[in-house]
């Protein structure tokens, strides 16, 4: 934690720098840390049992080496891809309100948590405009539309 805490210490130094300033930074400052970081990875490795959680942990990481450090070479690309995930998190979060058909037990039960929740949010929806949103939502007709091919739910 450490050394990745040093790297995003960087990280902040060179943001406001321009793209061949942030290049030299990092080759100056970062490179060094990233390498202390691998030798430290490589020789946990070497003192950890096979087969175990942290042995699998850091074989992922080894071998990703080269793109978690691509960072380093390209003043372009940041350190982690946060901003990406945050931009996709609504379409994901959309998706997950249908779980696969392999369990239609849980097809059947996922309206029914919904409608309790937005009950739930129902009562305090002019104090606060997130639950207003969610108590709005009619997501039981849409989970409807998925899975019964455009029929309404009875409960909704």
């Amino acid at each position: 934690m450490r050394y990745i805490g040093q790297l995003y210490e960087i990280e902040r130094d060179v943001q406001p720098l321009a793209a061949p300033s942030r290049l030299e930074v990092r080759q100056q400052r970062a490179r060094p840390v990233a390498d202390a970081l691998h030798a430290w990875m490589t020789a946990q490795r070497a003192r950890v049992s096979e087969g175990s959680a942290i042995a699998r942990a850091l074989d992922y990481s080894l071998r990703r080496w080269g793109a978690l450090t691509r960072y380093l070479d390209d003043p372009d690309v940041p350190i982690d891809n946060n901003w990406c995930e945050n931009q996709i998190r609504p379409i994901a979060t959309g998706r997950s309100l249908c779980t696969s058909f392999r369990n239609l037990g849980k097809h059947w039960e996922l309206p029914f948590n919904v409608v309790a929740t937005r009950a739930m949010f129902a009562r305090q929806r002019r104090r606060n405009s997130f639950t207003a949103q969610i108590a709005c939502a009619n997501l039981p007709r849409g989970i409807g539309h998925y899975l019964l091919g455009r029929q309404n739910l009875i409960v909704d």
